[in-house]
């Protein structure tokens, strides 16, 4: 088991790939065809007919206290090095942060942010990674990736 002093010093991220997000009843939302890490594409170039992520993001609440700048996320296609859509988490308001942070107790010890975002006909060009990279406060974290690979590779293994 980690050290809670340890879980103090970073924000951690990760993502769920999927073709669709559905909102429920109650605030909880439904991802309908999740990808494992992995989409099989017979040839390449491959048009995704959807593809929905769900970003998430774990800030420690001493972190959430001293950020400046909004979270910056990005997602990115293989072979490209700028994104093709970005994101920002604001900076939480100084009040919202007092009032909702003071009131936790130590087992709450981390802000948590979700963001959804979906897009249709998505062109992949070449066999990669589909990666989603946040810059945190001028530091990257790497919040997920899923790798786009051609039947001939998937056969080799």
């Amino acid at each position: 088991m980690s050290n809670s002093a340890d879980q103090d010093n970073y924000v951690v991220g990760y993502t769920i790939f999927c073709e669709d997000i559905r909102h429920e009843v109650g605030g909880k939302d439904s991802y309908i065809g999740v990808h494992k890490g992995i989409l099989i594409a017979k040839d390449f170039p491959v048009i995704i007919p959807r593809l929905a992520l769900s970003i998430n993001v774990r800030e420690p609440r001493a972190l959430t206290r001293k950020r400046q700048a909004p979270m910056k996320i990005g997602v990115y296609l293989p072979g490209h090095e700028t994104p093709v859509t970005e994101m920002l988490v604001p900076v939480p308001p100084e009040g919202v942060i007092s009032n909702r942070l003071d009131n936790l107790d130590d087992a709450e010890i981390a802000t948590f942010y979700t963001v959804l975002t979906s897009s249709q006909n998505v062109q992949i060009e070449q066999p990669g990674a589909i990666r989603v990279r946040m810059n945190y406060e001028g530091s990257p974290v790497k919040c997920g990736a899923l790798f786009v690979q051609g039947e001939q590779a998937d056969a080799a293994v």
